[in-house]
């Protein structure tokens, strides 16, 4: 059995910045994420952005973090849609959600 090739946990976006409307956004990590549906930078992978783990004032919206599903396992989209307001209904805790068209 072949082992996996190692895959990055953090890779700090260097010499580049984001932007969204007015804010910059300076030193942001990207965690790509996945054990069975992980997927490379150019597979549309899941992954988190972190905003405050350089500095810690630093947030997007009033987030530190925030990560985005590939729903790899779920191309319907619909586990999410409907997980959530039964799961939230039912009293359990559970994320805010939106989905996000990412380009």
């Amino acid at each position: 059995m072949r082992s996996a090739a190692p895959r990055p946990t953090w890779a700090k976006q260097r010499g580049r910045r984001g932007a969204e409307g007015g804010n910059v956004y300076r030193d942001v990590m990207l965690h790509l994420k996945g054990s069975g549906s992980f997927r490379g930078v150019d597979l549309k992978p899941n992954f988190t952005l972190n905003f405050d783990q350089v500095d810690e004032k630093q947030r997007f919206h009033g987030l530190e973090k925030f990560s985005l599903n590939n729903s790899v396992h779920d191309a319907s989209f619909l586990c999410e849609a409907l997980g959530r307001p039964m799961f939230l209904e039912a009293g359990v805790p559970v994320p805010r959600w939106r989905m996000p068209r990412c380009r």
